[in-house]
């Protein structure tokens, strides 16, 4: 099959790799270095095996270039743009439905044009209504993603589902061929409930983040401990081992934000005075800086270093955009701290965070720090011992998602993570 994916972020260049292992697929984006550095087998994000997928496909079956006209032979057109998000939350959905529109203009009679950039609800049918009044024959469909940061590969070629929203036969046969090679679980259901069921899953998650951050926070102030609260929720069959009920950091990032963003959004329009589903955003915002506020004590008795683990939006990957340790440096910058900081993956930081004294390995950042925090749980730093930790000024110790807490069982009075008691000032 002739395939195109036009946006050539995260998203599209794992489908378009994938993809290219049984389909002639070319990769379109408007960026022209962006198109150079993937002709080179060079993919713009860290993604396990990415590069190397790309290289073996590269020149064969997988072409890239910015010329959108090489979509006209295409008989599946993927849409792979990361929504942009501003730092409120707020996607840029124009940005793309304005490519989409340009899409409509080359594509042949009869193309298939599959969606999975992260929009609101109803934009798979006001485009094809566009696509009609335009007089063009195509067959619109939305395919949610569901790739992970660090395994996206797997989870395309791997899926547990692929949900396909469709009122088109043809798009319907099209896609069914294309994903049944991935998984034997293809769900056909309406545009609209498709889009939905992306807001309503990561909603969801979003929620379950928040949820239990908030029991960690009576726990802490209880005696409780979140962690063995979690086990008890997961072995009920109601609830399972995979729920998002971990005590631990923030959600950051643009995905699960961005879809409690359009819930939020979609109720107020709709002026349905629902309570829960807006309050996501706000109640994770609260819970954001909780590494700050466990070192005010700290901070306020003079102490002045502080070194933090793993700056990226997650391990396995070199993506700082969005990224909530960042937040966090920033946050502690402003109470004073002197930040330094290792992550496996940046060698460079942003302007707006050249504050942060970047050391190159874990050991030189730890060196002299009155406190350390791992924000990004990176697996050489799950790999440390508490013998890797400079005994020269013991170091008070914030981990909010507990990674080490095996080292702590005997109760040191310095080691902080969230949901315990112990973490509670």
């Amino acid at each position: 099959m002739n395939i195109s994916v036009f946006g050539l972020w995260h998203l599209g260049c794992v489908t378009a790799a994938c993809l290219a292992a049984d389909h002639s697929v070319t990769g379109i984006d408007d960026d022209s270095s962006l198109i150079e550095s993937l002709k080179q087998g060079r993919a713009p994000v860290s993604e396990k095996g990415l590069d190397e997928l790309i290289q073996s496909h590269n020149g064969k079956t997988l072409h890239f270039t910015t010329d959108l006209s090489s979509c006209a032979g295409a008989d599946l057109i993927w849409i792979t743009f990361d929504t942009p998000v501003d730092e409120n939350d707020n996607a840029d959905v124009e940005f793309v439905v304005e490519k989409m529109r340009r899409v409509i203009g080359f594509a042949r009679s009869g193309a298939v044009v599959a969606v999975s950039s992260q929009l609101p609800v109803g934009t798979v049918r006001r485009m094809m209504k566009e696509a009609s009044d335009a007089k063009k024959n195509l067959h619109f469909a939305c395919i949610p993603e569901n790739l992970r940061l660090g395994a996206a590969i797997e989870c395309f070629v791997r899926a547990d589902r692929y949900v396909v929203g469709t009122d088109s036969d043809s798009a319907r046969e099209v896609l069914t061929q294309v994903l049944s090679h991935y998984t034997a679980n293809v769900i056909h259901v309406s545009p609209e409930s498709a889009e939905m069921s992306k807001h309503a899953l990561n909603g969801f998650l979003a929620l379950s983040v928040v949820y239990a951050n908030e029991i960690a926070a009576i726990c802490e102030r209880t005696g409780a401990d979140a962690s063995e609260v979690e086990r008890c929720l997961k072995a009920d069959v109601r609830i399972g081992k995979g729920a998002y009920l971990s005590p631990g950091p923030a959600f950051s990032g643009g995905t699960l934000a961005r879809d409690a963003s359009f819930l939020g959004r979609i109720s107020k329009e709709k002026r349905l005075g629902l309570k829960v589903v807006p309050s996501i955003l706000a109640a994770n915002e609260e819970h954001k800086f909780w590494p700050v506020r466990a070192l005010k004590p700290l901070r306020d008795s003079g102490a002045a270093r502080v070194c933090v683990l793993g700056l990226t939006y997650k391990p396995c990957t070199d993506t700082l955009r969005r990224s909530l340790p960042l937040e966090i440096c920033a946050r502690l910058r402003e109470d004073g701290w002197r930040v330094c900081a290792y992550d496996p993956a940046v060698k460079h930081l942003p302007d707006s965070h050249a504050f942060i004294d970047l050391k190159q390995s874990a050991a030189e950042a730890m060196r002299d720090a009155d406190a350390l925090i791992l924000l990004t749980a990176w697996p050489e730093f799950k790999e440390m011992t508490l013998q890797s930790i400079p005994p020269e000024k013991s170091p008070a110790i914030v981990d909010p998602a507990g990674v080490w807490k095996g080292w702590f069982s005997g109760g040191n009075a310095r080691y902080f993570s969230i949901g315990r008691s112990r973490g509670a000032f």
